[in-house]
């Protein structure tokens, strides 16, 4: 029992890290603590308090704002961030504020660069009034098994490709 005790104190907990793996899609707002590799394809608005890495097949679309970004994939939008390293084969295209921008050799950046300060500051401003704004909700309808069902046709016809007419 000691061992687990041990094993689980807070002075011992590890920093967290959220994964979108390849094929996911996440659309919409989010907010994380944590650090995020992304592999997959994510739209909205991004509010990373940590790193942020976007794989090879990662595409981020929207809003971000993180401490360290570091692309292999591809960023398409308004980005602010401490730290921005670009490596072989990333992309990133719209406007940025960060302090340090690293660009590889094959790494590819177009559009606008701003350092922080008062341009930023009104991205920033900007994104948390997005976050501050109350999401509109798309569909009242509650989804129940009876309307889903109610829903789906009654008959469903499969013509065989090779089969003439």
């Amino acid at each position: 029992m000691g061992i687990l005790r041990k094993a689980l104190s807070p002075s011992r907990r590890q920093e967290g890290l959220t994964i979108v793996p390849n094929g996911a899609r996440v659309q919409g707002d989010l907010m994380l603590d944590s650090k995020l590799h992304l592999d997959g394809r994510f739209e909205g608005l991004l509010d990373c308090s940590n790193t942020l890495v976007i794989g090879k097949s990662g595409l981020l679309k929207g809003r971000i704002r993180a401490e360290e970004v570091i692309v292999s994939g591809r960023v398409q939008g308004e980005l602010i961030c401490s730290k921005l390293h670009i490596l072989a084969g990333g992309k990133v295209s719209g406007r940025i504020s960060c302090d340090t921008f690293i660009l590889e050799d094959k790494g590819d950046f177009s559009g606008e660069r701003m350092r922080s300060g008062e341009q930023a500051n009104s991205i920033i401003d900007e994104a948390q009034q997005l976050l501050d704004e109350p999401m509109a909700v798309l569909n009242t309808a509650e989804v129940t098994l009876d309307n889903l069902f109610d829903s789906l046709p009654t008959q469903v016809k499969i013509d065989h490709p090779d089969k003439k007419r």
